[in-house]
C-alpha cells in the first residue's frame, strides 16, 4: 500500500464521513441503520456486489461506470481471466454472475457490511439521467453494436404523447424504426407523472439504488474523474491496477447536458430537479465546489 496514496484515501474519506452525516441529519437519519421494509432492503441487496479475496463491497448505478467495476470484479471472482480488462464488454450473462448480495443469508450480508471495504461511484443526477435517457431511449445500443431496437419503455411513453406515432412505427421499415422515439421533454414529463420508485433502475436515483443512509460506505468515487478515483481505491487495497480497464468518457457531457436540458420548460425542469433533490442534496455534499450547478439550468429554460 503506497504511503501516500493512503494518506490521500484516508484524508477524504474522513471529509465524506462528515459531509455524509450531516446529510444524512438533514434526511432524518443516522448512517448505518438498514432499511426496515423489505421491498428497500431487496432494492439494496440487487445493488450490492462484493469480493471476499479483497473484502470488498460495491453499490453499481447504471451509467455511473458500473460495467468496468463488474468487469474487475469478475477478475477478482477468478471468472475472467486479468487481461479480459482490456478486452470487449464481458456478456450479460457473465456480468449476472458477479457475487450479489441477492444470494446472501441476512447475516451474511450484515456481517459484509460491517467488516468489508464498502464504496460506490456518484455522478451528477442531471447528467446521468440524461445519459441514461440517451442510451436507452435515443440511442438504444446493445452490446457495444449499434443495434437500434424498441423498448416497451419507447413505446409506452410515445403512447401518453403521441399514440399515432406507434402505429407509424409499426408500419416502418426496421432501419427507419430508430428515427422515431420519445423526445427528452417526453422522458421528463414521463418521469414527472410516475412515483419514483416504478422508475426503471438506469432512471432511478442514486439514493433509492445505494441507500447511502443505511450504508456506512468507506469512499465514494466521483464519475468525473473515475480512473483515478478508482485507481486510487485499488491501490490503497493492493489491487493490481491492470485489472481495472480505462475508462472512456465523452468529452462534451456538460455541453449536452446544456443542450438538451434547456430545451425543457422551466415547470417541468423544476420538478424533475425536485425529484431528484436527495441526489442533487448527496452530490453537492460530497462534492461542494458544484453546489448550485443545477440552477443555470433553470435560468436558461425555454418555456416552450
Amino acid at each position: 500500500m503506497a504511503s501516500s496514496t493512503s494518506t490521500l484515501i484516508n484524508h477524504i474519506r474522513l471529509f465524506q464521513k462528515k459531509q455524509m452525516e450531516k446529510y444524512c441529519l438533514g434526511n432524518g437519519n443516522i448512517i448505518g441503520n438498514l432499511p426496515s421494509t423489505p421491498q428497500s432492503l431487496t432494492k439494496l441487496f440487487t445493488h450490492l456486489l462484493y469480493d471476499d479475496s479483497k473484502r470488498i463491497v460495491f453499490c453499481y448505478v447504471p451509467k455511473n461506470g458500473c460495467s468496468n467495476m463488474k468487469r474487475l470484479l469478475l477478475i477478482l471472482n477468478g471468472l475472467l481471466p486479468p487481461e479480459a480488462s482490456k478486452q470487449s464488454r464481458p456478456s450479460e450473462m457473465l456480468l449476472k454472475k458477479v457475487n450479489s448480495f441477492r444470494n446472501l443469508t441476512a447475516q451474511q450480508a450484515i456481517y459484509k457490511l460491517k467488516n468489508y471495504y464498502k464504496f460506490a461511484i456518484v455522478r451528477n443526477p442531471l447528467e446521468r439521467l440524461l445519459s441514461a435517457y440517451r442510451n436507452k431511449l435515443e440511442y438504444p445500443v446493445v452490446y457495444g453494436e449499434r443495434k437500434h431496437f424498441p423498448s416497451n419503455l419507447q413505446l409506452f411513453i410515445m403512447s401518453l404523447f403521441r399514440p399515432r406515432q406507434i402505429q407509424v412505427w409499426l408500419e416502418s421499415l426496421p432501419e427507419k424504426r430508430h428515427t422515431i422515439f420519445p423526445s427528452f421533454k417526453e422522458f421528463v414529463t414521463y418521469m414527472k407523472m410516475f412515483p419514483l420508485g416504478d422508475y426503471n433502475e438506469h432512471f432511478a436515483p442514486f439514493y433509492e439504488l445505494c441507500q447511502p443512509c443505511s450504508v456506512n460506505y468507506d469512499f465514494y468515487g466521483n464519475f468525473k474523474i473515475m480512473d483515478y478515483d478508482i485507481t486510487s481505491v485499488l491501490e490503497y487495497l493492493s489491487i493490481p491496477l491492470s485489472y481495472y480497464p480505462a475508462f472512456v468518457r465523452s468529452k462534451n457531457t456538460m455541453e449536452l447536458v446544456n443542450e438538451y436540458y434547456r430545451l425543457i420548460p422551466w415547470r417541468e425542469k423544476t420538478a424533475l430537479f425536485n425529484a431528484f433533490r436527495k441526489d442533487l442534496n448527496l452530490y453537492y455534499s460530497l462534492y461542494p465546489e458544484e453546489t448550485g450547478a443545477h440552477k443555470q439550468l433553470l435560468i436558461e429554460s425555454e418555456d416552450l
